[in-house]
Parts: C-alpha cells; structure tokens; sequence
C-alpha cells in the first residue's frame, strides 16, 4: 500500500511527443520533501505458494532508510568517511603485535569477521578447472579445412567444445590442483551459491510433476516467478517494491528504458556518457541516437578524465552537464565505472542533471550487492543491473530495472489517453495481471515498472536468482560494506608495500581522492607517515612499477581495484592461473581484482599479493 502521494504533473497532455519533454524533461521543485520509507507494494496471487515468500518476509531488511547525514551524502560506507583503511590496520597490527603484512594478521581478521559464516554458502572452483589459454581472445582459423573457433583456451571444432587439459603447475604446486582456487573476479562473475542446484531442481520438479498447471501452482509458478525476486532486489537498490522488475539482461533493458525516457528533439538531442564506458553501453546509446535520426558524432557528449588521469572528477562532471545541459536529453551514468572501479556520487549529479532538465539513467552493473543504493530517494529516474557480478546469479541470468514511481504513476492514475500516448514498448506481461489472460486488445499497464515487462520470466533464472537474493537477505549492505572497508583496504595496503606505485598516480594525492597521510611506526613498515615510504619497503625496487587507478578513498569505490602495470598483462595472468588464482584484465594493461565480502577471506587478500609478487619476479618484470 503506497502510503504516500508523490508530486506529479497534474496537466493534460495529448500528444506522446510533447508528453515525453513535458512529463520527463520538466524543472524538478527546489524545495522537496524527505520521503519516508514506505511498505513495498504487496503483489499477492491466490494460486502463489512459493516457500520463500514467508521466508523473506520475516529476514532483515537490506534498505534501511539512510539517517540524515546519509541522505546528503553519496559515501559508501559513510560510518568510514572521516577514516581510512590504512589507520584502522595500524590499530589492530599494534593490539596484536604482528605486522600487517603477514599470514598471522590476515588470520586474525578473518578470525573477527562477521561475515565468515557466509563463506561456506558458495562453491569455490578447483585449480584444476582452471583452464589455460588466452583470456579474452576469440580467434577463427582453418584445421584441415575446418574452421575452428577458440575462447578462453577452449577450441570448438565441428560443434565440440574441448578443454587444454596440458596443465602445468609452478614446481611444487602439483599436488595442490584440488584445492580450492583463489577466486577474485566477482565484478566479472560471482561465486555459484551451493542452494541453487536445489532451487533449480526445484522448478523443474514442479514442472515434472504438474505439466503446464507449473504455470499457476507448485514451487515458483512460472507465470509469477519474477515476483519472489522483486523485494529482496528493491531493498539492495534502495527502492519501492513497486519501482523495480525482474526481466530480460542488461543491454536489452537499456533498450527498452531508452525507448521511453530518450525522446529527442530538435533542440534536444544529446547523450552523455562517460569516455571508454562499457562497450555495450556504447552501443545502445550510439543506436538509440542513430534510431531517432541523429548522429553520435554531433548528439553524443563524452564525460573524459583530465589528460594524463584515469579518474572522472566529480567538478569536471558538473560542469559539462551545465554547458551543455540545455541540448542534453539523457545521461546514462555508471554507478561504479567497469574499468577504473571509481564510484560515481550518483545522488548529486542526478540533482544537477535534472536542474537542468536533463533525464538521468544509470548502470549498476557494478554497483548493486556492491555499495549502498538509494534510487528512490536520490530520484534517479531510471536504472537498470545484470545480477551475475556481485549478486552472483549465474552467467547471463535475469536483469532488473528501476523507474522511479513519479513517471509509472502517471500512467496508471491518469486518463486513457495517458496510457496510449506514453511511449514506451508493450508486451503481454506488462499487462494488468487481472486482465493479462483476457486477451484483449487494448494494453492496460501493471502497477509501476512491471509495466516496462515484455515477456514472460524464465522461473529457472528466477530460482537461480532467488538463491542469491536470500543469502543477501541474511545480512546487511551496511555489514557487507564493514567488511568491504578492510578487506579491500587490506589489498590496497599489501599492494602499496609490496610494489613501486607510479609517480603521480591519478589514484592518490589528486584532486579526486583527496591527499592521504598516515602515520605508522616503524614496526609497521612506514616509518614517516606518507605513502610514498610505504611504496618502497621490503626490496620492491627490484619489482616494476604500478598504478592502483581506483580511488584510495573508501567512499569513492567499492570492491574492486584495477591495477595498471607497464606491460601486457597476458603472461601474467596465465601465470596467476597457474597457481590457481583467479581475477581478470582488461588490455592492455589493468588487473582488475575485487575481493567480495559475502565469500572471500582475507587470508585470500594476503596470498593473492604473495602470487603476484612471485608472478612478477619469476617473468623477471623489473623497474
């Protein structure tokens, strides 16, 4: 039950066109009330018995309403604003009397994790299911007038997918292959949680059982199985239960969400985007432009760091959006950019955006199960997510979107002409539930973003994502981030004293992070209390040089940290792989590695850097 009326336009507009640029490029109020936290729309249908929905119910919210200071401000784990990783280490490497940079001490913290628990709940792959090969090349050639395709060090051949199974281990390492590998490539692929073998068969039980009647009875009916997921996901993004769907995969989603809010006009034609955002965002945002009779050269405007930086500064942002914000129809924002790992301070450039008129999406590929959201007091106005990084659904599962309340409201409250004249693409399951199997001819919207449904949901992906999202449940964003805090500290501050950091790297002392001065004692591994100390102990002048492109500053990153290197990562990695370490790159030169509170340690933190280490001597990669 929605508690609370939002402000909306109350003005008949008849024509789509003039609909769009009024209803969506429209002035926001400077004075807006705090919204409260409402109850999430209850989507109850008589045939539903899924177990979980009980279940769920009753589990710890993940969206708690953000205090005051919250609401001012974007920071991911605010409680840490006025701190930094690097003191809170010091503090417990002199409580305990170890250093920081050793077994014992990441065992200790591990020890006193509040998540550990968690760690059990997912399957970790053996170093034997490593495979070898080129990362991230597909390449066609011709075997005995065959062609033949290969990804990944995998080689299809008439149809047959066949591994390299010429493993070769470091010496000393071969007895190891069946232990569990060091996985830290979540902001690529999650873990698989062990319970969706048993969610899984659990559909498919039911459609064994029952036949078609799995549509409307047994265990996540089909015809409903994107309701299940709809609260849990709200809470991770800090939405109304209403303002979110469970449907389709990301670039799909954008498509769709584009069609409605990206209505371009002669005077308003533009696109912003960040500068080397992920390709698939690129794509849909230069064919939207293309689809509506515009050109990308002329109506797409690139968001670019300062020469010589790897960082967009948040200034730099505000600024292009108020030069070149009258021609702007859409800015579709990263929530956590792919490639550097820098968190965007989502909140205030959705409000400088739309001072300007300018419609504001997001991407939270990286961001949901990754840092703490608040779509819908932030009134970004739509967003979408794939669910297979951090949420850890499985590869290609089910996406999500969100739209704010104050657009899909304006549908279902209005007249019908409302509902015609809205643009946007229609399918049978955004049909009103109620009417959805009448078959009629005229489309009568679903409550909210269900709306934007074209199809309906596979219940497979909806169990594999369910599996997910109750573990999630089980826990806090706030508890996760405690533990993001430290344990990507951790890394950040093993990095830092394990290898030279490039001279003037763009991920400290600048603008965009903010300086960084700690104090630690010489039983500590700094003696003086700056950085650039700590970046040339325990003879790593011998090592080459890197540069940590995420930001320092824990409230301008998640889990993730890229890491630059002055050559082509390719060697590296496969030597990684060979000791049964598991993160990716993205060429030429970064290293991403992202530590995931719900399941990695921070004994993995600390043995991950010791293969590093040993990676880059044994190739002999110095100054």
């Amino acid at each position: 039950m929605i508690t609370e009326e939002i402000p909306i336009m109350t003005h008949h507009l008849t024509s789509p066109h003039h609909l769009i640029n009024n209803l969506l490029h429209h002035q926001p109020s400077q004075q807006q009330s705090p919204h409260k936290q409402l109850p999430p729309t209850n989507t109850n249908h008589q045939s539903y018995n899924h177990q979980q929905q009980t279940a769920t119910q009753q589990q710890t919210h993940l969206y708690q309403k953000p205090s005051q200071q919250q609401q001012v401000s974007h920071n991911n784990q605010s409680s840490y604003a006025n701190n930094h990783p690097f003191r809170v280490l010091k503090e417990k490497s002199l409580a305990w009397n170890l250093p920081i940079d050793s077994l014992d001490f990441a065992s200790h913290l591990d020890e006193e994790d509040h998540l550990r628990k968690f760690r059990e709940l997912f399957s970790f792959p053996k170093k034997s299911g490593i495979p070898n090969g080129k990362e991230n090349s597909w390449n066609d050639c011709n075997v005995n007038g065959k062609t033949q395709a290969s990804i990944h060090g995998l080689s299809i051949l008439n149809g047959q997918l066949k591994g390299d199974n010429n493993k070769k281990f470091p010496s000393g390492q071969e007895k190891d292959e069946e232990e569990d590998c060091l996985y830290l490539c979540g902001q690529s692929l999650g873990l698989k949680p062990k319970s969706v073998d048993s969610y899984v068969q659990d559909v498919l039980d039911s459609w064994a059982r029952t036949g078609v009647n799995c549509h409307f009875n047994g265990h996540l009916p089909a015809a409903f199985a994107d309701i299940p997921p709809k609260e849990p996901m709200s809470r991770l993004v800090g939405a109304k239960s209403c303002e979110v769907a469970i449907m389709n995969s990301l670039s799909v989603n954008l498509h769709v969400l584009l069609c409605t809010f990206y209505q371009p006009t002669e005077g308003r034609n533009k696109i912003i985007i960040e500068e080397h955002a992920f390709s698939s965002d690129m794509y849909v945002v230069k064919s939207q432009i293309t689809l509506h009779g515009y050109s990308p050269d002329s109506s797409l405007v690139l968001l670019k760091p300062r020469p010589g930086e790897s960082l967009i500064r948040e200034e730099d942002a505000i600024s292009l959006i108020e030069d070149v914000g009258e021609s702007v129809a859409v800015i579709l924002l990263p929530g956590i950019q792919y490639y550097t790992g820098q968190l965007f301070n989502i909140q205030k450039l959705t409000s400088v955006a739309q001072g300007k008129g300018i419609i504001v999406g997001v991407d939270l590929a990286h961001a949901v199960g990754n840092v703490p959201l608040h779509l819908h007091e932030w009134e970004v106005d739509f967003a979408a997510w794939c669910t297979y990084k951090y949420l850890n659904s499985g590869a290609g599962c089910i996406g999500g979107i969100f739209v704010h309340e104050r657009w899909t409201s304006k549908v279902t409250h209005e007249s019908n002409d409302m509902v015609t004249t809205f643009p946007m693409l229609k399918g049978w399951w955004g049909n009103q539930p109620s009417t959805k199997f009448l078959m009629r001819d005229e489309f009568e919207p679903a409550a909210g973003a269900d709306m934007f449904k074209l199809s309906n949901p596979p219940p497979v992906l909806c169990a594999m994502l369910m599996a997910s999202l109750d573990i999630f449940s089980q826990t806090t964003m706030e508890d996760i981030c405690r533990k993001q805090f430290l344990l990507t500290g951790y890394l950040e501050y093993l990095l830092r004293t394990n290898f030279r950091q490039k001279s003037g790297s763009s991920s400290i002392g600048g603008k965009p992070i903010g300086p960084l001065v700690i104090t630690f004692s010489p039983t500590n591994n700094c003696s003086n209390g700056d950085l650039d100390t700590c970046n040339n102990l325990k003879n790593t002048t011998d090592l080459l040089e890197i540069d940590i492109l995420t930001p320092s500053d824990a409230t301008q990153r998640g889990s993730q940290l890229s890491i630059s290197f002055p050559v082509p990562l390719t060697a590296v990695q496969e030597e990684l792989k060979m000791r049964g370490v598991v993160c990716d790159i993205r060429k030429p030169s970064v290293l991403r590695v992202a530590p995931a509170p719900l399941y990695n340690s921070f004994a993995d933190v600390y043995k991950f850097v010791q293969a590093l280490k040993s990676v880059c001597l044994d190739l002999r990669l110095h100054k």
